[in-house]
């Protein structure tokens, strides 16, 4: 479903229910959303069920893959300005996982590739790949994509490294779009070799762990303007159930959630840190509090 209230919350502008024809069909729901200053509203699924709307679509359903499936829907609710089927490759864990809209209507997406994808390469990063690297059990990437406002797919390409360092793992989670066109992305790796550009974090601090990525990037021309790691400086966390602090890995203690761009183009990035080592500069709150 998909509601718009009022901007003091007591009326209902409109709500929607939003299905397909084969609606018997499981799915997970809406998990990604964004809205343009004009009202329109974009929004995402993971294990995209079979017989959603489409309208000016780049790919249909695949059965043989995991689908992801992105729409926009008009400001007032009643029509589709786009919708589509994105063939995100046979793992389950293939994922749709942030979104942002443009105020000119340009819709941007990020998520999770698996191996056999079939994810439309269109300018793409240089040097990136969508396909896995089966010598070293790799088994996902981050991938980002741009939508022109009427479903046109003008940038996709994906992001991440080759090298696995303990798991292969790898996702982007958040997107923005910067006043300058750019756009913005944070996410997660475990790779050793991530692509870095100007990096204020030039490798992973801490082997074997998940590490936050944050890239910029040129849409029109694929390049990385900027790319970095940022992580906790080790792996030291709080003691949970008589564990010491070394027992085991901080894979789990830094989760990046979303991204977002000032009008000066400074970057803010939000997530979920358990780690003690997390860098901190003229912090309202310096130490964990444990």
């Amino acid at each position: 479903m998909v509601t718009k209230f009022s901007p003091d919350g007591q009326n209902i502008i409109w709500s929607t229910y939003f299905n397909g024809s084969l609606s018997q069909n499981l799915s997970i729901g809406i998990n990604s959303f964004a809205a343009s200053d004009a009202g329109e509203v974009a929004f995402g699924l993971d294990r995209a069920p079979d017989g959603l709307p489409l309208v000016s679509a780049t790919q249909v359903f695949d059965g043989a893959q995991t689908n992801g499936y992105i729409a926009k829907l008009n400001a007032a609710g009643n029509g589709l300005e786009f919708s589509t089927y994105i063939n995100l490759g046979g793992a389950s864990f293939a994922t749709v996982r942030g979104l942002d809209v443009s105020p000119t209507g340009n819709v941007a997406d990020t998520g999770m590739v698996g191996d056999s994808n079939s994810l439309p390469v269109v300018i793409g990063i240089p040097g990136q790949s969508c396909t896995m690297n089966v010598s070293v059990s790799e088994r996902n990437d981050g991938y980002v994509a741009l939508f022109n406002p009427d479903g046109t797919l003008s940038f996709s390409s994906c992001l991440g490294g080759d090298l696995a360092d303990g798991s292969s793992t790898e996702q982007l989670r958040g997107v923005a779009f910067g006043d300058n066109g750019d756009l913005y992305v944070v996410g997660y790796s475990a790779m050793t070799n991530f692509p870095v550009v100007n990096p204020v974090q030039a490798t992973k601090n801490v082997s074997g762990d998940r590490e936050m990525t944050i890239s910029q990037i040129d849409p029109l021309t694929g390049t990385l303007v900027f790319s970095t790691w940022f992580g906790t400086t080790s792996s030291g966390h709080p003691p949970r159930s008589g564990q010491d602090y070394d027992s085991f890995s901080s894979f789990s203690y830094l989760f990046p959630w979303d991204i977002e761009v000032d009008s000066n183009g400074s970057i803010i990035v939000t997530g979920t840190v358990a780690s003690l080592n997390y860098p901190t500069v003229n912090a309202i709150q310096t130490n964990m509090a444990v």
